[in-house]
């Protein structure tokens, strides 16, 4: 195999700099162990941190309403667009009150509910919508984000499949919360469909090495995962954090703590220069990966 480059980073001020030789040697020692050992090691995924969306699946065109409910229902979503939460709920709220049975408003409502870290209020308002229309895939969306929020990832992946099932159009922008609940609920049969979809959907995206190592880490098999990950690293000039995150796990997953440690750290220092791919792993990903140092360096 060959060893990972060292990541191009901007470093603005000296924070974030990656020995390059350190890096090659915490690898290659990584490397040469993994080459003549077999992990008995069977991790099990970590649970699903808990942060609010920033997207809300997109409703549907307003089916006709009562105009004293329609006026309401629009200057909500102009003030959600403008980032006026207090006046979205109060319009969204009179909308309702004109028309109990305003599917839209009771979603568009959870959403900004969802962005104001309140999933409980945002799944009363999934399952009002519901009660209205079973079939409507968006409130099933909504539904399934609060409960993942919420920690109640086999519930969440059973309302995604529904919203996907349908309107396939959401597959989409439903991956990431789908990834984190198969995560939260230790699917690891759908992270491996997950991971091969997404490899599928995008061939030339280097992000696509992190699904598959993951699903790999899951099935407690990191020395492969480690392979995969590497491969990635060197497939371009920049790799993201994300690929550089989830080799440190996988070398932790193998009682490999030192090289676990300088993969963590260089993610950390990727993701205070401006790198977001952590995102699509935790929603908390800089925290997460600092405790994943701590633990490390605590062996």
């Amino acid at each position: 195999l060959v060893l990972p480059r060292e990541p191009a980073i901007s470093r603005p001020g000296g924070i974030c700099q990656v020995m390059s030789d350190r890096l090659r040697q915490v690898l290659l020692l990584g490397l040469v162990v993994l080459a003549g050992c077999v992990s008995q090691h069977q991790p099990t995924p970590s649970a699903s941190p808990l942060r609010l969306p920033t997207r809300v699946p997109p409703t549907p065109t307003p089916t006709p309403t009562p105009v004293s409910a329609l006026p309401y229902y629009e200057a909500g979503r102009a003030c959600q667009e403008a980032g006026e939460t207090e006046c979205a709920l109060r319009s969204f709220a009179l909308a309702i009150e004109a028309q109990p049975d305003f599917v839209e408003a009771y979603i568009a409502r959870g959403g900004v509910y969802l962005a104001q870290a309140q999933p409980k209020e945002a799944l009363a308002d999934a399952d009002a919508a519901l009660a209205v229309d079973p079939s409507n895939a968006p409130a099933h969306a909504l539904r399934g984000e609060a409960l993942r929020v919420l920690g109640r990832s086999y519930q969440a992946l059973k309302a995604f499949d529904r919203a996907v099932a349908l309107d396939p159009a959401l597959a989409e922008p439903l991956f990431r919360s789908q990834w984190l609940a198969a995560i939260g609920a230790g699917d690891n049969d759908r992270l491996i469909k997950l991971s091969r979809e997404y490899g599928e959907a995008h061939p030339d995206d280097s992000v696509r090495h992190y699904y598959r190592g993951w699903a790999f880490i899951a099935w407690g098999n990191p020395r492969v995962a480690v392979e995969i990950l590497i491969k990635g690293i060197e497939e371009v000039p920049d790799p993201p954090g994300l690929l550089w995150f989830a080799l440190g796990y996988a070398y932790s997953a193998h009682g490999m703590w030192q090289e676990a440690v300088t993969c963590f750290e260089t993610a950390i220092c990727l993701a205070r220069s401006g790198d977001t791919s952590l995102d699509l792993h935790s929603d908390h990903p800089v925290a997460d990966s600092r405790n994943d140092v701590w633990s490390a360096r605590a062996i």
